[in-house]
């Protein structure tokens, strides 16, 4: 008959719980990880669609001041309105330099 000593019944014990906290820890961790990538993808497609709408925007408003060098009097936007606003989807363009699209 073999008898094992309390210590190696507590390393036994030990060593299982080890197992069973990896196996159930894992899987959680995996999961939570995957779900941080789909959440920057996510977010990295809308700052995306940020900076190219803004750019667009920018250049449809220059092409516009450049046919209509006064602005829209008729509507009381001036050209100075304008610029400020072309000036104002440049700086936000601008920031989102560091996004690679």
């Amino acid at each position: 008959m073999v008898t094992t000593s309390r210590s190696d019944k507590v390393w036994r014990i030990l060593l299982y719980a080890y197992i069973i906290g990896v196996l159930a820890v894992g899987p959680l961790i995996g999961y939570i990880v995957w779900k941080n990538h789909q959440l920057a993808q996510q977010t990295h497609r809308a700052l995306c669609s940020l900076k190219h709408g803004y750019a667009d925007q920018a250049a449809s408003s220059r092409r516009f001041l450049k046919k209509h060098p006064d602005g829209i009097p008729s509507l009381q936007v001036s050209r100075a309105d304008l610029k400020r606003s072309i000036l104002s989807l440049d700086k936000r363009t601008h920031d989102l330099k560091d996004v690679n699209c």
